[in-house]
């Protein structure tokens, strides 16, 4: 099994990275590395970082992927951990005369934007909504196992998969705050615009987080769950979403995907908000501000702002963090959250 590392990674973390909301599919093992399913790969992470004997802090350190082969790296995950783009000067930029900024980014210092596949992003987001976490994942993972098709070759075969510990255990309304929001622990709910998704516990174990030796699948595309009924996804248990997935699918087969935001909310269970999510985490649209619950809580106990008054905190992002306001939202995020649990 090949294994590829690369040194002086900086700015990097991958808890920060992985449970930051933006993606579902990676999962901690006991040995702090992280299994996942991402670009039609199952692949192992893990990183070692350096330390600063200044400041105590993690310093740039190194990754390894495994399976990887340099050509793979630089190919696949180089692009998709967004591993060429300067973290520390956007995190300068963002910093400058404003210390709450400062503490969110200093907290979460390691988190990097994915370069996520856009449909895999679109079903995500739809499932999130109105839902927490772990039932995310346990969603997602039952949906590809139902309708994906297998991932051939990579860590599913042989001893490829077994990277963590093999005995541990594995459970399985229109637009909430996709995946970037919620209340943790939440039940789901059919309402529409929502707050949910992007919540629970940091690091904590998910309910439906694959198994590292167990088989992987690929997200349904377009035209397989565009051929299912709301019966075929019962035992997905999606509730009011597997009609929201099949209608965005047949849409999707018959227009193409969306490739802007006007596209995206002609879509079936795509609001604003689960829209801002898909810009932000799917189609690379950096200005993008996702507002959750626990982003209205930092505008409105740290930064002053009506707590109800999302245009308000809308307009405060753009005029503040303007192209750079998706990097903003993903440290104010994590922070809030995590102060609060």
């Amino acid at each position: 099994m090949n294994s590829f590392t690369v040194d002086n990674i900086k700015d990097f973390n991958l808890d920060h990275i992985f449970d930051c909301g933006q993606c579902f599919r990676w999962n901690k093992e006991p040995n702090g590395s992280y299994t996942g399913i991402a670009m039609g790969r199952k692949v192992n992470m893990q990183f070692t970082a350096g330390l600063d004997s200044e400041s105590s802090r993690e310093a740039a350190g190194a990754l390894t992927i495994t399976p990887c082969t340099e050509q793979e790296f630089r190919e696949i995950w180089r692009p998709y951990l967004d591993l060429d783009r300067d973290y520390g000067k956007i995190k300068e930029t963002l910093c400058a005369d404003d210390p709450i900024m400062r503490k969110a980014a200093d907290f979460g210092y390691g988190i990097r934007l994915l370069d996520q596949d856009l449909w895999e992003t679109i079903v995500s987001f739809i499932i999130s909504q109105n839902n927490n976490i772990p039932r995310i994942k346990g969603c997602i993972e039952r949906l590809c196992a139902a309708a994906g098709e297998p991932i051939s070759g990579g860590a599913e075969d042989g001893d490829a998969g077994n990277f963590g510990d093999p005995g541990r255990a594995a459970a399985g309304a229109k637009d909430g705050d996709a995946g970037n929001s919620g209340d943790p622990g939440r039940a789901a709910a059919g309402a529409k615009d929502g707050d949910a998704g992007n919540s629970g516990n940091p690091g904590r174990a998910a309910a439906g987080a694959i198994r590292s030796e167990a088989p992987a699948y690929e997200i349904p595309g377009p035209e397989a769950l565009a051929r299912l009924g709301e019966a075929d996804l019962a035992e997905v248990r999606l509730g009011y979403r597997s009609r929201y997935l099949m209608e965005t699918a047949r849409s999707v087969c018959e227009q193409g995907l969306p490739e802007n935001e006007e596209q995206l909310l002609e879509l079936c269970g795509i609001g604003p908000k689960v829209a801002n999510c898909i810009l932000l985490f799917g189609m690379k649209k950096y200005d993008s501000f996702p507002i959750d619950v626990w982003v209205r809580r930092v505008m409105h106990e740290l930064y002053g702002l009506d707590e109800n008054n999302k245009k308000q905190m809308a307009a405060f992002a753009r005029e503040k963090f303007g192209d750079l306001g998706g990097f903003a939202q993903q440290y104010l995020f994590y922070y809030m959250r995590s102060i609060a649990e």
